[in-house]
């Protein structure tokens, strides 16, 4: 892929789940390369749009030409270009996503984003294989103040201490997620609308909490991203908000 001033290009950093730091290995560098593949096609892209570099296939780089409808530019199509990138992405593999950035002077910048977002990836458990660096925003700033850690999760301990805790932090961080759209919510949990109405009136009567108050929603929000950096990758309530149904360390 050649780099041309007037592209925009977003840097991809990649790494085994089981590595600190960007980089890979000879059978990641090849997988990297299918899901480069996979990419052109799903996105419908000439080849020289997307390219795997590095001799370990540790970064991967898309461009995107200046002009209206480029998937680097269209807020939609950027969408649909990270959810393919996770389908795409080997398994065991975690990635970290810079932000479009215009020029050649954008390539290091969309990448030192990039390899921030992987590290903060691999400090916690989500659904997606992949953090952007807008994510990772919210988590490197509490991470700075581990200080803040126990008022951040005390308002949670009612919720830790019911024996529905953990399905319960997983309707309200649902809830939240989707803008408090219930269906949009319920959808997500697998769940019917009614089953997640009440579910959140327990978490209300359980915390006192107002769902509908702007900043009491910033609150949690906040919190459950402290809570996901206190328990780490593997952590019982972090495995909760994403749906597993077991804690893998039993």
């Amino acid at each position: 892929m050649g780099f041309v001033p007037g592209d925009r290009h977003v840097a991809v950093a990649v790494a085994p789940g089981g590595s600190a730091e960007p980089g890979g290995s000879a059978e990641t560098g090849g997988a990297m390369r299918e899901a480069a593949a996979h990419l052109r096609g799903a996105m419908d892209l000439p080849a020289e749009h997307i390219s795997v570099c590095s001799c370990d296939g540790s970064i991967l780089f898309v461009k995107g030409r200046p002009e209206s409808g480029s998937p680097l530019q269209d807020g939609e199509a950027y969408g649909a270009f990270l959810r393919d990138l996770a389908a795409s992405l080997p398994e065991g593999v975690l990635a970290g996503v810079g932000r479009p950035e215009p020029g050649l002077r954008g390539i290091p910048s969309s990448y030192r984003q990039a390899a921030e977002a992987l590290a903060m990836r691999r400090r916690v458990h989500l659904d997606s294989p992949i953090m952007t660096f807008e994510q990772s925003v919210p988590y490197t700033l509490v991470a700075a103040r581990p200080d803040l850690a126990g008022t951040l999760t005390a308002r949670f301990q009612p919720l830790l201490r019911s024996r529905s805790g953990h399905k319960l932090l997983r309707s309200v961080n649902a809830y939240l997620e989707t803008g408090g759209r219930l269906v949009a919510a319920a959808k997500r949990l697998g769940i019917d609308r009614r089953t997640l109405r009440l579910q959140l009136d327990k978490v209300i009567e359980l915390t006192q909490w107002d769902l509908e108050d702007g900043t009491t929603r910033f609150e949690i929000q906040v919190g459950l991203v402290a809570l996901r950096l206190r328990e780490g990758p593997g952590g019982a309530v972090v495995l909760s908000l994403v749906g597993r149904q077991r804690d893998r360390r039993r």
